[in-house]
C-alpha cells in the first residue's frame, strides 16, 4: 500500500449538516484516505455529502448513542471483500484489497468504564 493518511476521530455526532461538512472538509484538507469515526450517533447510514468515497457504518436505531464508521477515499483503488458488524454498534471489521494487497481493518469503541476492570496509577 502506498503512503496513506489513516485517521481516527471521535466526532460526537455527524447528523448536523454544518458539523459533518466541517469534519469532512478537514479530513479532505489533511488528505485523509482511511478514516475511523467513533460516536457518529447516526440512526441510519451516515450521509456522504462532501466525501469522495465509501462510508461503511455500524449504527443503532437510537440517536445520540454509539456508532462507528470507516471511511475510504475513492483514490485508494480498493475492493471490499467482507464487512462484519457487532450488534451493539460499537465494532466494525472490514476485509478489503487495496492495490492487490489484502487488509483487515477493525475498529472498536468501547465504554469507558467496564465493570470489574480498573485501571489505576501504580
Amino acid at each position: 500500500m502506498a503512503t496513506n493518511n489513516i485517521l481516527t476521530i471521535n466526532v460526537r455526532g455527524i447528523n448536523e449538516d454544518k458539523k459533518r461538512k466541517t469534519i469532512f472538509n478537514w479530513i479532505n484538507n489533511v488528505h485523509g484516505k482511511i478514516i475511523f469515526l467513533q460516536e457518529t450517533f447516526c440512526k441510519n447510514d451516515c450521509p456522504k455529502d462532501g466525501w469522495d468515497g465509501d462510508i461503511i457504518h455500524n449504527h443503532t436505531k437510537i440517536s445520540n448513542s454509539k456508532g462507528v464508521a470507516i471511511m475510504l477515499h475513492k483514490s485508494l483503488k480498493y475492493n471490499i471483500t467482507n464487512i462484519h458488524k457487532k450488534d451493539d454498534a460499537r465494532a466494525l471489521l472490514i476485509n478489503l484489497d487495496i492495490e492487490s494487497e489484502s487488509y483487515n481493518f477493525a475498529y472498536m469503541h468501547q465504554q469507558t468504564r467496564i465493570p470489574g476492570l480498573n485501571f489505576s496509577k501504580p
